[in-house]
C-alpha cells in the first residue's frame, strides 16, 4: 500500500504481532497465522516487520524458523494495484499482448480520443464506453484468453509487484480484529476455475481497469494520478472470504522459506 494511512495500517500491525506469544493474539490473526504455518504453540512467539520500498510484501512474519510474506490491504478501497499507464502497457506488451490492445487501454484511460492525453475533451465514463464498446470486447477477449494469462497479470499485480524484491505469498485484507486472508495458491485456483467473461468493463480476470484520476468536466488538479492505472477487484473482501472457505490449501505451511 502506498498511501499514508496504509502504512500506518502495516505498523499497527506489526507493532501488535511483533514478539507476541500465539496465546496472546485474538482469534482472528491466529486462524490466518495457521493457515500460513500450520499448527501453532501457545506459547512460541512472532516476529514481525514491516518492508521498505514498494515492494509487495508489506509484513515479513517469522515462526519457528520460517517467513512468510504478507501483502496488506485495509480500508475499504478495492484498489489492488497502482501503475504509470504506459509502464503497465509495454508490460503486456512483454506478454505478447496486441499493439491493438494496448491502444485500446491508453483510449479507455485518457478518454479524450488520444493514447496520449493531449486532447482538452475528455469524455463522460458512459460515453466512452458506448464510443469503445467494440475495441473494449475485443481487447477482453485477448486479455482473458486463458485463465494461465490471466493469472500471470493477476499474480504479478498482487504479489509479485512490478519492482525487484521479494514477492508476497499471501494475502491479508481488513485489520488486526477483523479481517480474511489467503495464499496465493488459494487465489490461483480461484482465478483459473472460474469463467471471466461475463465482465464486461475493460478487464483481467477480476481485475478492472480504470485511471487514478479521470477529471471528467473538470480541471485537472494532480497529473500524476491522470497517468496512473489502478487496478481494482470489485467485491474483494466477499471473494476473499469465499476463496478462504472453499480454496484449500492444506500444505502451504510444510513449504519452508528461510
Amino acid at each position: 500500500m502506498s498511501t499514508n494511512k496504509g502504512f500506518f495500517k502495516e505498523e499497527e500491525m506489526a507493532l501488535r504481532l511483533n514478539q507476541k506469544r500465539v496465546g496472546d493474539l485474538n482469534r482472528n490473526i491466529v486462524s490466518f497465522l495457521e493457515l500460513l504455518f500450520g499448527p501453532l504453540e501457545q506459547d512460541k512467539t512472532f516476529q514481525c516487520v514491516t518492508t521498505e520500498g514498494s515492494v509487495k510484501p508489506d509484513v515479513v512474519l517469522t515462526y519457528d524458523g520460517r517467513k512468510r510474506y504478507v501483502s496488506l490491504k485495509s480500508g475499504r478501497s478495492e484498489s489492488v494495484h497502482q501503475q504509470i499507464v504506459k509502464d503497465f502497457v509495454l508490460y503486456l506488451r512483454s506478454l505478447g499482448i496486441s499493439k491493438r490492445t494496448q491502444q485500446t487501454i491508453l483510449l479507455y484511460h485518457y478518454g479524450d480520443g488520444t493514447m496520449d492525453g493531449s486532447a482538452k475533451e475528455r469524455f463522460p465514463y458512459e460515453k466512452l464506453r458506448m464510443l469503445l464498446a467494440e475495441r473494449i470486447a475485443e481487447a477482453n477477449a485477448e486479455l482473458n484468453q486463458s485463465n494461465d494469462l490471466i493469472w500471470i497479470i493477476v499474480r504479478k499485480c498482487i504479489f509479485e509487484g512490478f519492482v525487484d524484491g521479494d514477492q508476497a505469498d499471501s494475502f491479508y485484507h481488513g485489520d488486526y480484529d477483523d479481517g480474511v486472508g489467503v495464499t496465493m495458491r488459494q487465489m490461483e485456483k480461484y482465478v483459473k476455475r472460474k469463467n471471466w467473461s461475463y465482465l464486461n468493463n475493460l478487464h483481467i480476470g477480476p481485475l478492472l481497469l480504470r485511471p487514478c484520476g479521470r477529471y471528467i468536466g473538470r480541471e485537472i488538479v494532480n497529473e500524476k494520478r491522470r497517468q496512473r492505472i489502478e487496478a481494482y477487484w470489485p467485491r474483494l473482501k466477499e471473494d476473499l472470504e469465499y476463496i478462504s472457505r472453499h480454496c484449500d490449501d492444506t500444505y502451504y505451511h510444510k513449504t519452508k522459506r528461510k
